[in-house]
């Protein structure tokens, strides 16, 4: 007889014909009990009994073996019968019973697909679900013997009641469960920070329809894909899982993503630290110590604004540590002046004036040296800072001649993708000496060699040989600087040699030039 319930159309398996049926005593019952004269009745909880029209009795051991072809899947209300409970005084009531399903692709060879060894006449009955394999032909249900059985005949009366085969199956979700209801991530930090996974159930675990759908209600916080979660920005975000078929049928997650702020704080700490240095505020230049300062305040504000991306808190603490490295010291300059040393933090370009103090006895002033090399003949000097120095005053003895004589000082330095050359010369302006013309010779390491000893004075060469360059001014300044700049990236060390063309008060032309300066740009 074929029925139609709520999973689908069938047949019930008391209406089929068995290929074999082995019980301990009397035979397969089809629709009755294992005794055969009674439906079968089998103990819902304390107080409620079930009735069947429909189903299978057999005294254990038993093993029944159905033709099964074309059908998904076998159901039925499992138990021992209610009658056994009176039975010999109650002997049985308590005996549990094993119930057994197998299928076969062959009829020779089964594989379990359930098994229960719990139930007795008071222990309740059971509603089992097998779904048969694809390709499934025999299906075997099977009642082992039990503790009880003496060898000479079943003792427990095994149902499979109301047992039905079905055609077509269509089991309903009913309910969907995650298995966590918050997540807490974080971005920037580890991968494993910023992603889960969550799994979800359906319930029954036998619905047909086992698709589910994953949603997002912020995709800018968090998405999910097949359950993986990836966070992309702090705030929060409601993950929703609902069955495909059944779209009222849901579950969610609430997701909390912080960000991991371990790169700014450290950021932070380490400007914190640098602003405590001893003489910060003296030491370093004000246009540097200003970009750490502003840095340092974008960088605590992006703390406490959690609506910044990583990217951004990225580019926030790149600036920040930019600032802390690009932080410049002040040129130093150690006045040395008749034994009393002072020390000055000065910003390039900033003017310094030194007066020599009153000579001791028996000596006069001769001249300022700067990094030991003669500069100026007046007893006032002002000069422009463009590096650490050492300005120091020098005094002979009163009967001695004050021999003046040119100098020339050079410095090579590097910013902003440019390379900075700086000659700083003096000619004694009494000496009836002419100056015609100042500047600066400059190579990279390719002609090293034509500038490390200069024997005579450098003309303008730009082959690829020595790669000079020779740059001026004519100018009747007896004590000045000249600045040049050189646009360049490239990595490479360029030299430079300051130099002064004059022409004393004989007439001969002379050319002087300074020790050579350096810089690597690396």
């Amino acid at each position: 007889m074929e029925f139609q319930d709520e999973l689908g159309t069938g047949v019930y398996v008391s209406d089929l014909t068995y290929l074999s049926g082995d019980t301990a005593w009397g035979g397969v019952k089809k629709d009755l009990c294992p005794d055969g004269n009674r439906l079968i009745a089998i103990k819902k909880d304390t107080s409620t009994i079930n009735t069947y029209t429909k189903g299978i009795g057999a005294h254990e051991p038993s093993s029944i073996v159905y033709d099964v072809t074309g059908y998904k899947m076998f159901s039925a209300d499992i138990g021992v019968e209610n009658h056994q409970i009176a039975s010999d005084s109650g002997t049985f009531a308590n005996v549990k019973a094993k119930f057994k399903v197998s299928t076969s692709t062959d009829g020779s060879n089964y594989t379990q697909q359930y098994y229960a060894e719990d139930l007795s006449a008071n222990g309740g009955l059971r509603s089992i679900r097998v779904k048969l394999p694809e390709g499934t032909t025999h299906m075997k249900l099977e009642c082992p013997a039990s503790a009880w059985n003496n060898g000479n005949g079943g003792k427990l009366h095994t149902c499979w009641a109301n047992a039905k085969l079905y055609e077509t199956v269509e089991i309903a979700v009913t309910g969907i469960t995650l298995d966590q209801d918050a997540l807490a991530l974080k971005v920037g930090g580890t991968e494993e920070q910023k992603t889960a996974t969550l799994q979800a159930a359906i319930t029954p675990e036998d619905a047909t329809d086992q698709e589910v759908l994953w949603e997002s209600d912020n995709e800018e916080v968090a998405t999910v894909d097949g359950g993986v979660v990836t966070a992309h920005k702090a705030g929060n975000a409601t993950i929703k899982v609902s069955s495909v078929n059944y779209p009222n049928i849901t579950a969610q997650c609430i997701v909390t993503v912080t960000r991991d702020d371990t790169a700014l704080e450290e950021a932070i700490a380490a400007a914190e630290s640098k602003r405590q240095e001893e003489g910060f505020a003296e030491k370093y230049t004000e246009a540097t110590r200003k970009a750490l300062e502003d840095d340092l305040a974008d960088a605590k504000a992006a703390k406490d604004n959690t609506a910044l991306s990583v990217e951004e808190v990225k580019l926030i603490v790149e600036s920040l540590k930019t600032s802390i490295e690009g932080l410049q010291l002040k040129a130093v300059v150690t006045i040395n002046n008749n034994g009393n040393t002072e020390t000055k933090y000065c910003e390039v370009g900033d003017q310094v004036r030194v007066v020599a103090k009153a000579a001791p006895d028996g000596k006069k002033f001769s001249h300022w040296t700067v990094d030991e090399k003669p500069i100026c003949y007046n007893e006032s000097y002002t000069f422009t800072v463009y590096k650490d120095i050492d300005v120091t005053s020098v005094y002979i003895e009163e009967a001695e001649e004050v021999q003046k004589e040119v100098s020339v000082l050079c410095d090579v330095s590097y910013a902003n993708g440019r390379v900075k050359f700086l000659s700083k010369y003096s000619v004694p302006a009494d000496t009836g000496c002419n100056v015609i013309r100042a500047g600066v010779v400059a190579t990279d390491s390719t002609g090293y060699a034509a500038i490390q000893e200069v024997q005579q004075e450098l003309t303008l060469d730009t082959t690829a040989t020595t790669r000079l360059k020779k740059y001026g001014v004519n100018t009747d300044l007896y004590l000045a600087n000249f600045t040049q700049y050189l646009k360049t990236s490239r990595a490479t060390t360029w030299y430079a040699r300051g130099y002064v063309t004059y022409q004393d008060n004989s007439g001969e032309r002379h050319t002087v030039y300074s020790d050579m300066a350096q810089y690597t740009i690396r």
